[in-house]
């Protein structure tokens, strides 16, 4: 996806003003207005002969992103979480979204109103077009209590440090290479890392890495990508021989 998005702004009204961001928080806000306005219209637009069309939600990724479109439909639920006209799996799913408690009924002015049974319905194609990313969440991961070291492990990025263009699985998983961000008892948090989608080499911090991916999960092209690392590491380590002189 080629479009650049308006940025999610990760916190509350009261804690931009105090970081004096509060315009980041402004235009924010108004493109979580504007998307849920743009939900609305969409679903209005789209319900004919009692049926919802199928490709309702990707008309609205397209024009706010997989991010924002998220973002509102879970505030959304939450803001009706009492409302039985929501399936459980998608009022669980709006939970793990985290959305800042805001005074003054801030989010309420971007909660659908939209009919629950068409808006859940809608919720419902918004996971099926999530699902074709093919993204990483903590169930693919190693479940440890224990602080991890990542040095030459594949490393899963958590979704939400993605800017939209990367919002896809190839871009998530990582071979973590150097950085005292790898090693848990580091006072450094930089981790240096290889893209196993495309190659690319990058600094993420220590924070932004939701895990080890299992091995059992890692993908084809992956593998593919961490033989290559291995074979060129092994090329750049092997001794050079020179050739006698007469």
């Amino acid at each position: 996806m080629g479009k650049e998005f308006v940025e999610v702004y990760p916190y509350s009204r009261n804690e931009a003003k105090r970081l004096e961001e509060i315009e980041r928080w402004e235009q924010s806000h108004q493109e979580n207005i504007a998307c849920k306005n743009f939900i609305e219209k969409t679903i209005d637009d789209n319900y004919k002969n009692n049926r919802l069309h199928q490709d309702s939600a990707n008309e609205v990724i397209e024009q706010f992103g997989y991010k924002r479109t998220a973002y509102v439909l879970a505030n959304s639920i939450n803001h009706k979480s009492s409302d039985g006209r929501f399936s459980r799996a998608n009022k669980e799913w709006a939970k793990e979204i985290y959305i800042p408690k805001e005074k003054n009924h801030l989010n309420g002015e971007f909660a659908v109103d939209s009919h629950p049974a068409l808006l859940d319905g809608f919720i419902n194609q918004y996971q099926r077009a999530y699902a074709t990313l093919e993204m990483f969440d903590a169930s693919k991961c190693i479940q440890t209590d224990e602080p991890q070291d990542y040095t030459n492990k594949v490393v899963v990025v958590k979704s939400g440090e993605l800017a939209e263009q990367y919002f896809n699985g190839r871009d998530q998983i990582y071979l973590a290479t150097s950085g005292f961000g790898c090693e848990p008892d580091k006072i450094g948090r930089a981790v240096f890392a290889t893209c196993l989608g495309d190659g690319v080499k990058v600094r993420w911090d220590r924070s932004q890495i939701l895990g080890v991916l299992k091995d059992e999960c890692i993908p084809e092209y992956a593998k593919e990508k961490l033989a290559e690392l291995e074979l060129e590491n092994q090329q750049q380590e092997a001794p050079t021989m020179q050739t006698p002189t007469m």
